[in-house]
This record gives structure tokens, C-alpha cells and sequence, in this order.
């Protein structure tokens, strides 16, 4: 039970930063995407690896609304 007064102050931080950290790497996926296409020489593989990734980041955010979401609506 003490733990748990001491994780729940931590845990508030991780939830407010998630969207931030979510965001930068958002950011540099799309900042490195003509690098990485480049190298990968347009290989269908390296453009599909990089589609699955943007979609998987993309997903994430959808989850982590959805938890926001049921967080402050149904939980109240």
C-alpha cells in the first residue's frame, strides 16, 4: 500500500509525458523517412517497414485517447 502512494505520482508524470514523447517520435520518424528510404534504395521491404512503423505509432496515440478517453468519461 506505501508503494503505491509513492508509484502513483511517478505514474501521473509518465501519463502527462506520453503524448510528448509520442510526438517527437512521430517527429523523427518523419524527418528520417527519405533518409531511410534513400539508403534502403526504395526496396519494397524498407517502404513497407516504414509504413508498418508510421501506423504502429499512429495506433499507439489511437490507444492511448481511447484509455484518456474511458479514463475521464466512463470511470467518473
Amino acid at each position: 500500500a506505501v508503494g503505491a502512494v509513492a508509484a502513483f505520482p511517478a505514474m501521473d508524470v509518465v501519463r502527462q509525458a506520453l503524448p510528448m514523447v509520442l510526438a517527437l517520435l512521430k517527429m523523427a520518424l518523419v524527418i528520417c523517412i527519405p533518409l531511410v528510404l534513400v539508403v534502403g534504395t526504395y526496396d519494397l521491404k524498407t517502404v513497407v517497414t516504414v509504413s508498418v512503423v508510421q501506423f504502429a505509432l499512429f495506433f499507439v496515440d489511437f490507444w492511448f485517447q481511447l484509455a484518456r478517453w474511458v479514463d475521464s468519461t466512463i470511470l467518473d
